[in-house]
């Protein structure tokens, strides 16, 4: 009988650290989703900001012609 108890706590010892595990690896997983959606969002955020330099350059470039063309007028 004490042999038996002792195998059954074992196991429940074991399920234990199991479930211990698995927690730890959703933890790590959550994790890995939240630094990854932050990496998207931190990428996204530089492409916008690329691309309104790009338009605002453009905006320069033609305003530069357009004062270039009144003054030659």
């Amino acid at each position: 009988m004490k042999q038996i108890c002792h195998l059954c706590a074992e196991r429940a010892k074991e399920r234990k650290r199991s479930l211990q595990r698995a927690r730890n690896g959703e933890e790590l997983e959550y994790t890995n989703r939240l630094m990854l959606m932050r990496l998207v969002a931190a990428v996204v955020s530089a492409m916008r900001e690329e691309e309104q330099l790009e338009q605002a350059r453009i905006r320069r470039e033609l305003w530069e012609r357009s004062r270039r063309k009144n003054i030659g007028k």
